[in-house]
């Protein structure tokens, strides 16, 4: 087994470890929109993706407090380029995915944000 395998599955095992700290999320990639000129209608395409993550407590952000920030790491084998998504949904809740902490081949670390 390689060493990437090898991390692979003690992530996944961590994952399931950490039990209801981990919730499964919902990740929105960017809608992609075609324009059809014969017909004048524009087709969008969203797609989402299922996986777990672990979300920290929230902090607010701004000076009015009307922003939340978390920060939310997943398993970037599951989602692949989180660059692609732009929406992050769990408890019947929307969160903007904002900048970057830190993305390596097996997790991805990202702020996330949601207005009050």
């Amino acid at each position: 087994m390689s060493y990437s395998g090898l991390i692979n599955t003690n992530i996944n095992r961590a994952f399931n470890m950490v039990k209801d700290l981990a919730i499964e999320v919902s990740l929105s990639k960017k809608s992609s929109a075609s324009f059809d000129f014969t017909t004048d209608v524009v087709t969008t395409v969203a797609t989402t993706v299922l996986t777990k993550a672990v979300i920290t407590d929230a902090t607010k952000t701004s000076k009015d407090n009307t922003v939340i920030k978390k920060i939310a790491m997943l398993n970037t084998k599951n989602i692949g380029e989180i660059s692609s998504y732009d929406i992050l949904s769990f408890d019947n809740t929307t969160w903007r995915i904002g900048p970057i902490i830190n993305s390596t081949q097996f997790i991805t670390i990202a702020e996330i944000y949601k207005e009050t």
